[in-house]
């Protein structure tokens, strides 16, 4: 720090010096006001004046309202003088910063997935606090800016021993991780729950990372790998008493054995999955369709087409019910691929059409998707025209992919002009 700014620190009374160190252990240099407000354990009005004091004394940077940010070298400086403050004085601290960010998360994520059964405590934290966005899109663009500052802070709770809060942001960030598909975000988490999930042996939060690590595995392509954790959430859920989770672990491992080509082994899995949501006790609607999506694909595979059209209408009602236009399209996309596979390019094309008009906030991965189905729809049907704009389109989106996507693999396929399946 430069002479004229530590001059200025220590001029500054003790209070605000506290505040400014404490406000070092921000997982980012850019926070909130509301950010600061929870480290500090003061009133917004008073963290505002706090805030205005630290930046006349140039030791914080304002770029926007509500919104500051802390020089590199104050940071430094900060991160010096807490070698002094107490281990457990630090996690207190620490602890406040987590429980921030993962309110705030958890709060949009009611917004991306209004029907998601959910389990970690943050979820029953202060209910009547309005999110911090007004749609699911806007949720999603929000938990995508914030992405590294929320990895930064469960990792740094799991650091400072509060894997209680830590494992949470499996959680938490499910809805965007699973619908952003943002997969270096996505390893980060998984890799930190893991390690406080274990810790505290928990079966609850184990079950959880399980659960996200399988489907973390099946997205990049790894399918056995994602039988395992599929497995492994089975066990888990089987020792904390938790038919729901189980059900929902037959859908993952069905999901997975369609992706290797088993449709009769993953049918009977989630003909067993769809019995545990039937007979639960309280009924979850949202998590037997997305099991009945996947019996619906099973059903088709396997000939069975009448009874797969009556599953997909099932779970389409369901989640128009909900409002989840995504969860819509992706319906589309998979009704599609279903009609690809019987060789009737028209009925692919209307479902495609139908899921581009119910909903643009495609994630890569599912923009790359829908135009390898509208290519291979559009060869089917003989236009080679737009089937190759479609292949052009398609592979840039590709390129960005994991290299053992299932997606990404497709799409090398498309100059064989091959349907083939889909993730």
């Amino acid at each position: 720090m430069s002479n004229v700014n530590l001059a200025a620190f220590r001029a500054l009374p003790e209070p605000l010096q506290r505040a400014c160190q404490d406000l070092t252990l921000m997982p980012d240099p850019a926070f909130s006001t509301a950010a600061a407000a929870d480290t500090l354990q003061a009133a917004p009005e008073i963290t505002r004046t706090t805030l205005n004091r630290l930046q006349a004394a140039h030791l914080l940077e304002q770029p926007e309202p509500d919104q500051w940010r802390m020089p590199k070298p104050v940071r430094t400086y900060g991160h010096t003088l807490l070698e002094d403050v107490p281990e457990a004085e630090r996690a207190r601290i620490v602890a406040r910063i987590a429980r921030h960010y993962l309110l705030w998360a958890a709060g949009l994520d009611r917004l991306i997935a209004p029907g998601r059964r959910r389990v970690a405590a943050v979820f029953t934290w202060h209910p009547e606090t309005p999110p911090a966005a007004a749609t699911a899109e806007q949720a999603l663009a929000l938990l995508h800016t914030r992405a590294p500052t929320l990895v930064a802070a469960q990792a740094q709770a799991a650091d400072a021993g509060l894997h209680h809060l830590a494992w949470q942001y499996l959680d938490a960030l499910w809805g965007y991780l699973t619908r952003q598909h943002n997969y270096r975000a996505w390893r980060k988490v998984c890799r930190v729950g893991d390690h406080s999930a274990h810790y505290l042996k928990d079966p609850t939060a184990l079950a959880l990372w399980h659960s996200l690590s399988g489907l973390l595995g099946r997205h990049c392509g790894f399918f056995r790998r994602a039988l395992d954790h599929h497995n492994q959430t089975e066990r888990r859920v089987l020792d904390a008493g938790d038919t729901l989770t189980q059900a929902a672990a037959a859908e993952h491992q069905g999901a997975t054995l369609l992706r290797l080509n088993q449709p009769q082994k993953a049918l009977e899995v989630l003909q067993r999955g769809l019995a545990l949501y039937q007979a639960a006790t309280i009924p979850h609607q949202r998590g037997q369709a997305l099991l009945e999506r996947q019996l619906a694909i099973a059903l088709a595979k396997l000939g069975e087409g009448d009874q797969a059209k009556e599953h997909f209408r099932a779970v389409e009602t369901v989640f128009g019910a909900y409002d989840e236009l995504y969860l819509c399209a992706r319906l589309g996309l998979d009704r599609a691929q279903v009609a690809l596979d019987a060789e009737d390019p028209a009925s692919a094309l209307g479902h495609l059409a139908q899921a581009e008009q119910r909903f643009s906030g495609w994630s890569d991965p599912d923009r790359a998707r829908l135009l390898y189905l509208s290519a291979a729809a559009h060869t089917l049907a003989g236009d080679q025209d737009t089937a190759a704009r479609a292949r052009a389109a398609a592979i840039p989106l590709a390129q960005q992919l994991p290299r053992n996507h299932p997606i990404a693999l497709l799409i090398q396929t498309l100059t064989n002009h091959s349907p083939g399946t889909t993730e």
